[in-house]
């Protein structure tokens, strides 16, 4: 995989409000929807746990988790990206479904964490 020092990566933690799992769900098939045509996002992967009695988590994540990985060409596209989704989320109230941050009322994301592609490859 050719890395690129323009493009940002990075893994994002949010959890759903107990009692909201329907209406979130709703609200993360629109998010996919709307990054697939944001022009310099190039992976966006929506995760939620799995719970198969052969394969366990540890620590076993609560199934009101979400987790995602995002690739985006350079950092404008991904300010591009953020801004977009806190305008839509607000437009929407769709907080209202999602735990926020300690002190950081307005946002939804409970981690946020860069990565730097190292190595490794991608197949279908």
């Amino acid at each position: 995989m050719e890395k690129s020092s323009e493009e940002v990566h990075l893994i994002s933690r949010w959890k759903i409000k107990n009692g909201y799992q329907k209406e979130a769900e709703k609200v993360l098939v629109q998010f996919e929807e709307r990054a697939r045509n944001e022009p310099g996002t190039l992976s966006y992967l929506i995760h939620r746990p799995m719970w198969d009695i052969d394969l366990v988590s540890k620590p076993t994540p609560s199934q009101l988790e979400v987790l995602f990985y995002e690739r985006y060409a350079n950092k404008e596209a991904f300010l591009s990206h953020v801004n977009g989704q806190k305008e839509f989320m607000r437009a929407h109230g769709y907080f209202e479904y999602f735990v926020p941050p300690p002190n950081s009322p307005g946002s939804a994301s409970e981690m946020v964490e860069f990565l730097r592609l190292e190595r490794g490859y991608l197949q279908k």
